[in-house]
Order: C-alpha cells, then sequence, then structure tokens
C-alpha cells in the first residue's frame, strides 16, 4: 500500500498521525497513548508519507492490548497488482493468496495481560489464627497440668482416715453441722435436739476445732472434724475423740486432717 496515497488519521487524544488503510475503515483502532477511537476514511492527504507506528485493528466491540512489552517489527502488506488507490477511496480485487491477511501482519491472539494478584484477605487472617490457636492450645495445656500438680500437692500425704473423710464430704453432701442440723426438720444426730447439736458443735469449736461436717440425708451418724494446727488444740480435740468414742478404734495424731466423731 502506498502510504502516501491512502491518506492518514489522527488520534483525538494525542494528536499521533497514522497512516489509513482501507481494511480500516469503519473499525475501532487503539493509539500507543491507549485511546480507542473509530477510523473514518481521511478527508485530505499528507503532503509527505508518514512513517507508520504501531496500530492495531479491532473487530467490533473486541479488545486487544494497548502497547506491547516489545515493540513489534513492522511488516508492510504486499498489494496486489489489482489494487489501485485514489485519494481517500479504494477499489480492491480479490486478494492474492499469498498476500497476508490483517490478523497475520498484526497477531493479537498470542498476547496476555498481565494482571496484578492481590492478596486474598482471608488468607493472611487464616495463617495470624492458626499460630495464635496453637499458642492458646499450649497455654491450656500448661494450665491443666499446673492445676493437676497443684491438685496432688494438696492431697498428698493422705494421712489417717483423710482418704475416707474427704471421700465421705465429696460423695454424701458434707455440711457444716449447724447448717445441716437447721436445714431440714428431720435431720438428727443421735438423739439430740437440734439445740443440743449446736451446743456440742460450740464445744468442738472451742476447742479449737476448723469445721465440723455432718453427712447424709436424715440421720447423721458420725461427724468430721477438721483439726487445726497448733499442736495444744489438737491434742485436746485428741483426748475429747477418744474419751467419747468409746470402745471404737481411736484415732492417734499423725499429723491428718480430719478425724471422726461417732455418734452412736
Amino acid at each position: 500500500m502506498a502510504t502516501g496515497a491512502a491518506g492518514v488519521i489522527s488520534c483525538p487524544a494525542c494528536g499521533a498521525s497514522y497512516p489509513f488503510k482501507p481494511q480500516l475503515a469503519g473499525k475501532k483502532v487503539r493509539c500507543k497513548c491507549g485511546k480507542m477511537f473509530e477510523a473514518k476514511p481521511p478527508k485530505a492527504l499528507p503532503a509527505e508519507p508518514v512513517e507508520e507506528p504501531d496500530i492495531f485493528a479491532l473487530e467490533a466491540d473486541s479488545e486487544v492490548s494497548a502497547i506491547p512489552k516489545k515493540k513489534p517489527t513492522v511488516t508492510r502488506m504486499p498489494v496486489s497488482s489489482g489494487v489501485r488507490t485514489t485519494a481517500g477511496t479504494a477499489a480492491t480485487s480479490s486478494p492474492s493468496p499469498a498476500a497476508p491477511d490483517l490478523a497475520a501482519a498484526y497477531p493479537t491472539h498470542g498476547r496476555r495481560r498481565v494482571v496484578a494478584q492481590e492478596e486474598d484477605p482471608g488468607d493472611s487472617k487464616r495463617k495470624l489464627v492458626v499460630p495464635i490457636a496453637v499458642l492458646v492450645m499450649l497455654i491450656g495445656v500448661g494450665i491443666f497440668v499446673m492445676m493437676g500438680m497443684k491438685g496432688m500437692k494438696k492431697r498428698a500425704p493422705m494421712l489417717g482416715d483423710d482418704a475416707k473423710i474427704t471421700e465421705m464430704i465429696d460423695d454424701e453432701g458434707g455440711t457444716e453441722v449447724k447448717e445441716w442440723i437447721r436445714s431440714h426438720s428431720r435431720h438428727m444426730i443421735h438423739n439430740m435436739t437440734p439445740s443440743q447439736v449446736e451446743a456440742f458443735a460450740d464445744r468442738l469449736y472451742n476447742m479449737g476445732a476448723v469445721k465440723v461436717y455432718a453427712f447424709g440425708e436424715m440421720i447423721s451418724a458420725s461427724l468430721a472434724v477438721e483439726l487445726p494446727a497448733d499442736p495444744a488444740q489438737r491434742k485436746a480435740l485428741f483426748e475429747f475423740e477418744q474419751e467419747h468414742n468409746g470402745f471404737r478404734s481411736k484415732a492417734t495424731d499423725v499429723g491428718q486432717k480430719y478425724f471422726l466423731l461417732y455418734m452412736f
């Protein structure tokens, strides 16, 4: 194609000029500045031939990349002997089989758009949650182990009848004796009235008992006495236990926390 005979078209955005080709008539083209516009036949001829820059013809409503990463080599289309051009118009005969079409001269299908990949916010949150969950789990395990060790220290050693009495308090609803006798009108300890039970409990408290427990739903056959740390008070309470228990086996002070007073 003779570039000087076909006229030029100009980009309405930046003013860049391009040689008009009959194949572009009525189609959308993209300027190297990125502006797309319709290629209309020019009304005036250029005074001198214009160097042909990069431009790509587009099908209607189709899209191609504006500027390739590397400037492609411009391939000029050979004009068959049956093509004649005049100012602003062109008459074409059937193209020669050897003449490449426009798509072959300006390939576009091989180009790919480079799309910036944005990191998914959800991935960042998940990356943060996992180590936090592991840390919380480790802390929980550490607390559980420490509590277990602390509980073992509290229960060890179990001297005298401490194991038996602790089990009775846990399993039989061991309650402070005064609270227990007042909580139900049918609660009984041996043949004592409620006031006698409270007086008996006060006697033990005056000797130094830390707490006195009663058991059972109706009748408490024994009382558990929590012992103080003071040696003199412990001695007085053990002497009382030996006198009160009568024929039953006597408790010996081996450093235990409780002893039982049998009420029958």
